[in-house]
């Protein structure tokens, strides 16, 4: 179905891929200490030439204001972003980020369609693939995600309680046992934080999270969908092309048909991808 929304609760889009840097080099800075976890950090000139190449065929698309997420001289560590990317025209809607093994695009409000956002991203992934180092230009992705996150405020929820939104409107029930049903107190409903996993086709697994939470300072019933491949893809544009658009469709679909009872709030618009 064609349709998007006037007033979505599209609180981010994130695409996303991650691969294994071959020329990091590993360093470790001190023996660990016991009860201590130790991570690995990476840096070198091949990823600080790797970092110019992207920051330069971004910034052809009109990426052009740069900035470094983490100081020089601080260790970082795999599928850290280092660097984001932002068109200084229209700074706060779609943003790129690069780090050690990871890009991923990010698509903020006003963001208005899928149709008008993927173009910008694909753009933006044809850049990552001409700007790889020669040593990794054929390796495979290791994992590529589409995540939605979504926050159904008061005006969506029209004032119902996280239980009732989700029994009533998105049509998921989560029942009690008297075990834990009777020690809760009375007149007070118990918070809800439930993880989905469900494996689909394509090698594609879909992980949906709902909980409480603010957002903006409002209370929110927040729905976070990622759609996730992570069998090794190839490092060709259509490749991954291909995986994000299943991600999508699956994304999309499970959106709309949870969310059908409240369209009307959300105000519809027929004929445009959301």
């Amino acid at each position: 179905m064609n349709l998007s929304f006037a007033k979505p609760p599209l609180v981010e889009i994130v695409v996303e891929l991650r691969w294994t840097p071959v020329q990091s080099q590993l360093s470790i800075s001190a023996p660990a200490q016991a009860g201590t976890v130790q991570l690995p950090f990476f840096g070198n000139s091949k990823l600080d030439e790797f970092y110019m190449r992207i920051a330069g065929k971004l910034h052809q698309q009109g990426f052009q204001a740069i900035e470094r997420l983490v100081p020089p001289g601080f260790p970082t560590v795999m599928h850290q972003p280092i660097y984001r990317y932002k068109k200084p025209a229209d700074p706060s809607t779609t943003l790129c980020q690069a780090g050690p093994g990871i890009f991923a695009v990010n698509a903020v409000p006003p963001y208005k369609s899928w149709k008008e956002f993927f173009p910008v991203a694909e753009a933006a992934i044809g850049a990552l693939l001409e700007a790889r180092d020669s040593s990794e230009k054929n390796l495979p992705f290791s994992g590529i995600s589409l995540r939605y996150i979504n926050a159904f405020t008061n005006e969506l929820t029209g004032g119902r309680p996280t239980p009732v939104f989700l029994a009533e409107v998105l049509g998921i029930s989560v029942a009690l046992p008297p075990a834990l049903a009777g020690v809760v107190k009375k007149g007070q409903l118990p918070q809800y934080a439930l993880q989905l996993t469900l494996p689909i086709s394509n090698n594609i697994v879909l992980a949906v999270n709902f909980a409480e939470a603010l957002v903006n300072g409002s209370a929110a019933v927040l729905m976070d969908t990622t759609a996730s491949c992570n069998t090794g893809i190839p490092p060709g544009l259509k490749a991954v092309v291909d995986v994000l658009n299943v991600a999508y469709g699956v994304v999309h679909e499970i959106f709309l048909e949870l969310t059908s009872p409240i369209h009307k709030l959300m105000q519809p618009t027929e004929g445009v991808a959301k």
